[in-house]
């Protein structure tokens, strides 16, 4: 009999946390439900791919999971401004990315500001870790999962006190494929061919000229040469329209030609107050606060256009991100060991931790200063060593348990998950 119930219970839990999982990616998705169901489905796809990706499209449910009521309270956020931070909110490892100009200027930025918002500095470190733990899980034979949660923690004072090195072997290959692939110009040359010794985009829809892209045309005074409609890329941000617009200065030689993409953006996936106008102040403040290098290397900014908010972002060879899959690549090829993902996790914990340090809170007071008395409030970096272990263990088991439950029911009902029906 004990034993039924037990089976019972489980069976139950079980259900509640599939509705529960379903509910949360309703939530997340119904805009592209109404709107293009084949690329939900293709996101869903690209979800169910492995398990980095499930937790890329499930920033909501492990914010949820971190807010619920009855949850373990954290020994920080003691001060009431430790929570009215303006913090990323996905600063998982690929949203990560070195920049690098011409004349060798160069800076690591979290290159995605999507979910930026005001909030707690403890849940950019916690889904941090949770990136950094899952890009592991898949590398065999790294016994890392104390030292991941150590040297992001260490990183992340360190960096809170501007006391850090830009280092590690991982960060050097991304620094010279920039270096390398930016003088090449790769992702330009892979994107167009010369047609009648003109650049041309291969996937050009011209003439057709989409009205997001005429109106940033107009309002930088670039001229267009011509635009692409973009799929399949990213994750939470799959079915989302986007252009690559191909663009110069005026000059007739071609060697000014440049590409620029431009994606809509929709409100932040996690917080419960809005604290903006509109999602183009947000980015544009966000930018302003969280970007130690400028907006305009990036070509960053955002508008609005047939009544939708869109952010556009250089598409250059000289601006490389953060990929888990090379990551297991260059394990798998013995060219990464584990004292590199130690590093690695030490570094972006030291990044976030100084552009933690140069934030503002909501009332426009610095960041830095709030989240160091905080720390110490709480116990100080041993304190918060072992409690992010603890955070990251539930946190790590329960994305795998979902991932399990998600894979499911795409094989089950189909790339849907039966919603259609």
């Amino acid at each position: 009999m004990k034993t039924f119930l037990l089976f019972l219970m489980t069976a139950c839990q079980i259900e509640d946390r599939t509705g529960f999982l379903q509910e949360q990616l309703w939530l997340d998705n119904r805009k592209w439900w109404y709107r293009d169901r084949d690329l939900l489905g293709g996101k869903f796809q690209k979800m169910a791919d492995d398990p980095y990706n499930f937790m890329r499209g499930t920033l909501r449910l492990h914010w949820m999971d971190n807010n619920r009521p009855g949850r373990e309270a954290s020994s920080f956020l003691r001060l009431s401004a430790s929570s009215e931070i303006l913090v990323f909110a996905d600063p998982h490892p690929e949203n990560w990315a070195v920049l690098t100009t011409e004349r060798g200027d160069r800076w690591l930025e979290m290159n995605d500001l999507d979910s930026a918002e005001f909030g707690a500095w403890h849940f950019d470190l916690r889904r941090l870790v949770l990136g950094l733990q899952t890009i592991a899980m898949d590398l065999e034979g790294c016994d890392c999962m104390d030292s991941i949660v150590a040297q992001t923690v260490l990183g992340y004072e360190h960096g809170l006190r501007n006391d850090w090195v830009f280092e590690g072997n991982i960060w050097g290959d991304l620094k010279a494929e920039a270096d390398e692939e930016g003088e090449e110009r790769k992702r330009f040359f892979k994107q167009t061919d010369a047609i009648d010794g003109e650049n041309r985009l291969k996937d050009s829809i011209w003439p057709s000229v989409p009205i997001p892209v005429s109106d940033w045309i107009s309002q930088t005074h670039f001229r267009l040469l011509d635009v692409a409609r973009v799929y399949g890329t990213g994750v939470s941000s799959f079915p989302a329209i986007r252009y690559l617009v191909l663009f110069d200065e005026g000059s007739e030689e071609g060697q000014d030609d440049r590409l620029v993409q431009i994606r809509e953006v929709g409100d932040p996936l996690v917080f419960d107050r809005k604290s903006f106008q509109n999602n183009v102040s947000r980015i544009r403040f966000s930018q302003e606060v969280l970007w130690e290098s400028s907006a305009n290397v990036w070509m960053h900014d955002s508008f609005v256009a047939e009544g939708l908010e869109w952010k556009t972002i250089s598409y250059s060879s000289w601006l490389q991100d953060i990929e888990h899959g090379k990551i297991e690549e260059g394990w798998v090829e013995g060219e990464y060991r584990s004292d590199d993902i130690d590093v690695l996790s030490y570094v972006l914990g030291a990044a976030l931790g100084a552009r933690h340090r140069e934030s503002e809170t909501r009332q426009g007071h610095r960041a830095g200063d709030i989240i160091l008395q905080d720390l110490e409030a709480g116990g100080g970096v041993s304190a918060l060593v072992s409690e992010i272990f603890s955070f990251s263990l539930r946190d790590r088991e329960q994305l795998f348990a979902d991932y399990t439950l998600f894979v499911d029911l795409i094989e089950e009902h189909g790339p849907l998950m039966g919603w259609e029906r």
